[in-house]
């Protein structure tokens, strides 16, 4: 192994065109693929900062009139689903809005969340010090009561350690703070909450049914499925069509899982893009193929008198995919390099109606960097068998004929066309997707 990994370094040595070459292509290939994957990893792998989050439920309001669908739901509709539901354990709700804080220095513009006191159960919504929200901060009359996020502890109150006996003026209303949120938490959906209020719900408001902006989440019963939940969504969905048939005409409230309804129409346009850097990466394979082929011409003599000699071809194969390696690894490395840098502009470029857990926090971790070892090695395999076949095939024979000019065997040939029509295909394919519009629909190339 280290005799075939030093007799490649010499060649490469002494071929720095080629090897440059073919290092920058799998480069941009390795590279595109690992920046996309940090991305989805973020996304769509990485667990949500929530207890149990895949028992997570939020629920979505649909007009099936129109066809459009939405997470906001009125206050009316959210009282009676919290009082009639069967399938969550607990449902909570939330509303996000935008103020002005003052009293803790210059008045700030900030990100808050009005929330009732079931979220921290739902969510496990984390202190660093102070309680959460009770039953008595939604009563009438209650004094206003806020919960803040370290990080606005920490930059605007001086990480006050009698934080607890302050208050501040949130809008034009004066709360005395109760709770500190540990570091880092954040209420979904928003990019940061620097506060949190509670979140007043009437027992009856019939009247508030036409629009709404509490999105509604709930944790799932022990044994109860996504689908009886939807089961019985529907069934409500209809009582208060009946019972409210002005304005509840054509509502149909359904559950979704809390990722796939943060992420909304993102993910598939996602993980199209990864499959689409995925062909990206087999052209590379293809071209990196196609220079090894031509760089076999020169070797033609060398490897047919070796195999007239007695080397075995499992020994010239064993050679041939070390340097395919040293290749696909320097690629590799020089990759990661790039993906580094492109992953958080790549995160920074995805469209989004509304914040997308994880987008913000797209790093190159230790999964990244597993996937840009495999994708190094496979890439290694597939242009290196494509070389092995072409070069070990016929070369004995043409060393046997007393061949002195290097001509491309009848295996090379096949390689090379095998080679380029997978590009031209892939290339078609890729042509095809990118004149997808970002609705879905299909642009006619006539």
């Amino acid at each position: 192994m280290m005799r075939d990994l030093r007799h490649a370094l010499r060649l490469f040595r002494r071929e720095p065109a080629f090897a440059s070459a073919a290092v920058i292509t799998l480069m941009l290939g390795i590279g595109a693929n690992t920046a996309l994957f940090a991305v989805v990893e973020a996304v769509l792998l990485r667990p949500l900062p929530y207890d149990s989050a895949d028992d997570l439920i939020l629920i979505k309001h649909r007009d099936v009139r129109s066809g459009l669908s939405k997470h906001d739901i009125a206050i009316g509709d959210f009282v009676d689903l919290k009082a009639r539901q069967q399938s969550f354990e607990l449902l909570a709700g939330f509303g996000g809005f935008q103020s002005t804080l003052l009293g803790a220095g210059d008045p700030l513009r900030i990100e808050g969340a009005a929330v009732t006191p079931e979220a921290f159960d739902v969510l496990g919504v984390p202190l660093a010090r102070g309680r959460r929200f009770g039953v008595d901060d939604v009563r009438d009359g209650a004094a206003p009561a806020v919960i803040v996020s370290h990080e606005l502890w920490q930059t605007e109150l001086g990480s006050d350690p009698n934080v607890l006996s302050r208050s501040v003026q949130v809008g034009t209303l004066r709360r005395l703070i109760v709770g500190v949120l540990e570091r880092g938490f954040r209420f979904p959906p928003s990019e940061a909450t620097d506060v949190l209020v509670p979140l007043r719900t009437p027992p009856a408001a019939p009247a508030a049914r036409k629009s709404g902006w509490i999105y509604g989440i709930g944790r799932l019963r022990p044994g109860v499925t996504i689908e009886q939940a939807a089961s019985d969504l529907a069934a409500l969905s209809r009582q208060f069509e009946q019972e409210f048939a002005e304005q509840n005409q054509g509502s149909l409230y359904y559950p979704l899982s809390l990722r796939d309804g943060l992420l909304g129409d993102t993910k598939r346009p996602i993980l199209l893009l990864l499959a689409a850097v995925g062909f990206v990466l087999l052209i590379a394979c293809a071209n990196v193929g196609n220079l090894l082929l031509a760089r076999s011409l020169a070797r033609q003599q060398e490897v047919a008198m070796r195999l007239a000699l007695g080397a075995g071809r499992g020994r010239l194969v064993s050679q041939i995919l070390t340097e395919g390696f040293v290749l696909a690894l320097v690629g590799g490395i020089a990759g990661v390099v790039c993906a580094w840098w492109a992953a958080p502009v790549l995160a920074s470029l995805i469209p989004q109606a509304t914040p997308i857990p994880g987008l913000d926090q797209v790093s190159i971790n230790g999964r990244v960097l597993l996937f840009s070892f495999i994708a190094s090695i496979g890439a290694a395999l597939i242009f290196s068998s494509v070389a092995c076949v072409a070069l070990t095939r016929e070369s004995t024979r043409a060393a046997l004929a007393g061949q002195r000019r290097a001509t491309m065997t009848a295996g090379a040939r096949r390689a090379a066309s095998v080679l380029v029509s997978a590009e031209v295909t892939l290339a078609v394919v890729l042509l095809f997707a990118a004149v997808s519009r970002s609705d879905g629909s299909r642009i006619s190339l006539l």
